[in-house]
């Protein structure tokens, strides 16, 4: 199929689509939006008006889930990091000198789901190429290993075992207590503690071949823990021990059972792609609302047009009456001028002479020209087009030998007030100009400010 059949086949089907949803929803179109649609689309009948509104609405509703379907093979080609998860619950470890990974996954346990990051280090070297950490001294520990806890005889918080000390290069290894309370990261598993425990964990500084060790004693007291806090804690604690105990393997077993309760896993879900997708959903469902929206620019748009070119086709008009042409000659002559005009691409589309050339057709097809007029002064909407129509059909009801003289002198007005609303444009112009020029006048301190502190 070439480009042009198919071009014209997408056609033919939005245009079927476009058919069977004004079968079932043309009547329900508000009629504000076909009137305001037949101010757009000058000469259309009521059902062409309906069809071009539902065609409009349909181009909307598409764009949004073209941007749902862009956006969602966007994040799943951005979710390439989940196939770090291997069958089975396993996770592959960085090789030896690689840096650590953070594993986004969405865990099952015990009838609930929770998001989680694990963070899988790196594969470990030999003892003898382990490097010792940085840490802090004596009165640095003791001014700050309690974190939130008031006393050392009432500890239920985590603790801060400081890994290093600022600006120093002694070393800290702590030496925990074996009950499993206390983890290397300071938190505490005391969720199943009862009765107070004591428990002793020393900061030992080194610095070369000089150690100094630092008891530490520790009063543990129970908390308030519930079933599910249990199985997270022991969930964490069976991902610590796994973690430990193949910190040389290649892959990680991920705790696959807890407590008698099965462990799922699955790739965590990325909340920015569930935001994209929802916005795409949103603006499905406002489509009428922003259709709306940009038919009433489009409306104001039109009638700032009507205005601008009412001066220029009153005084055509009345150049045309003063040359001895009626009315109707008049009329036709000027909308025959446009429309040769159209046709020879001089100008583009204008609603005032679209809608003078609704007129002539309505006269053609036998309308009088006084309620041809009047149609005409209605669709425009415009208070000086129904001043003008008014005019003429007065002087065809009534005679009026001052026609002439009355259309020069509206056209005077006219003419007037465009000048006046040229003026209102030029002090809108400058007023939004005002910003732009303070832009540049802070620019050009900063420059004169620059020079002279260089100078300096």
């Amino acid at each position: 199929m070439t480009k042009g059949k198919k071009s014209e086949w997408i056609m033919r089907q939005s245009e079927k689509i476009v058919y069977c949803l004004w079968r079932i929803l043309g009547r329900r179109i508000p009629e504000k939006q076909i009137e305001i649609l037949g101010k757009l689309h000058v000469g259309k009948n009521s059902r062409q008006l309906q069809m071009i509104y539902l065609q409009k609405c349909l181009k909307y509703v598409l764009t949004a889930v073209c941007v749902v379907a862009l956006s969602g093979c966007f994040f799943m080609t951005q979710s390439h990091g989940t196939e770090e998860l291997l069958p089975g619950g396993q996770v592959s470890r960085q090789e030896p000198g690689g840096n650590s990974k953070v594993l986004d996954l969405q865990v099952g346990l015990g009838g609930d789901r929770e998001d989680v990051s694990v963070e899988i280090e790196a594969r470990e070297l030999s003892d003898a190429q382990i490097q010792e950490e940085f840490a802090k001294g004596k009165q640095y520990i003791l001014e700050n290993y309690l974190g939130s806890n008031k006393s050392s005889q009432s500890v239920s918080q985590a603790l801060v075992l400081a890994e290093s000390l600022p600006d120093s290069v002694i070393e800290i290894n702590w030496q925990l207590d074996n009950t499993g309370f206390i983890q290397k990261d300071g938190t505490l598993q005391i969720q199943e503690l009862e009765e107070p425990q004591q428990v002793e964990i020393t900061a030992q500084l080194s610095y070369g071949e000089e150690q100094e060790d630092i008891p530490i004693e520790l009063t543990l007291v129970p908390p308030d823990v519930s079933k599910s806090e249990k199985l997270w804690m022991h969930w964490r604690m069976s991902l610590e021990k796994n973690l430990q105990e193949t910190s040389t393997d290649k892959n990680v077993q991920l705790p696959m059972e807890v407590d008698g309760e099965k462990v799922v896993y699955h790739p965590a879900k990325k909340s920015s792609g569930k935001r994209f997708v929802a916005v795409g959903v949103v603006l499905i469902i406002l489509a009428p609302v922003l259709l709306n929206s940009q038919m009433k620019k489009q409306l104001e748009e039109r009638d700032k047009e009507l205005r601008r070119d009412y001066p220029e086709m009153i005084e055509q008009f009345v150049l045309l009456v003063g040359a001895g042409m009626t009315i109707k000659g008049a009329w036709m002559q000027m909308v025959g001028d446009y429309l040769q005009r159209r046709r020879d691409e001089q100008i583009g589309k204008r609603y005032l002479y679209e809608e003078m050339s609704v007129t002539v057709r309505e006269i053609e097809n036998g309308m009088t020209e006084n309620r041809a007029y009047e149609l005409f002064g209605k669709r425009t909407g415009i208070l000086s087009y129904i001043k003008f129509s008014t005019l003429l059909v007065q002087n065809l009801r009534k005679g009026s030998a001052d026609l002439l003289r009355i259309l020069e002198y509206e056209a005077l007005d006219s003419f007037r007030e465009r000048k006046e609303h040229a003026k209102t444009l030029g002090e809108e112009a400058g007023t939004k100009l005002l910003f732009p020029m303070l832009l540049m006048l802070l620019v050009v301190f900063s420059i004169i400010l620059y020079a002279a502190f260089r100078s300096m």
